[in-house]
């Protein structure tokens, strides 16, 4: 109703009626003293009790807006194919930025409309700038 989107929301909890929220936001935490549910579930669990642990996930927030965090979100990253030895290949939603250089006739185009297909799934924007006008 608010009319914002669950990926610009981050939310902290610490029992179970908090799981569904949890589920719907794009960072979620637990407060160090979380039911085990809770601290299961959540992307990080602080280190503080309480309001303590909340005002650690605010500092946290303010500090960086949680880039520092985003290694611990990777639920959120967008698979881009596989290794050799079928290790998968990843990228964060959140940057940093992305350049796709090649020759011409390379695959640029079907890997950059891979990445912006995989993206839209998960209902995040692209901002694609076009300088040929390959894409409508």
């Amino acid at each position: 109703k608010m009319g914002l989107s669950p990926h610009n929301v981050a939310g902290i909890g610490d029992a179970e009626n908090d799981l569904p929220f949890l589920g719907m936001v794009e960072c979620s935490a637990a407060v160090g003293n979380a039911l085990p549910a809770i601290k299961e579930r959540a992307d990080i669990v602080t280190e503080g009790e309480q309001g303590d642990g909340v005002v650690e996930f605010i500092r946290h927030l303010l500090a960086d807006d949680l880039q520092s965090i985003d290694p611990s979100l990777h639920r959120h990253y967008v698979v881009l194919g596989s290794t050799e030895t079928e290790q998968e290949v990843r990228i964060s939603p959140y940057g940093p930025n992305l350049l796709l250089a090649g020759s011409s006739g390379s695959g640029k185009s079907t890997l950059s409309t891979g990445i912006i297909e995989r993206l839209t799934d998960k209902r995040y924007q692209c901002c694609i700038i076009d300088p040929e006008g390959d894409y409508e």
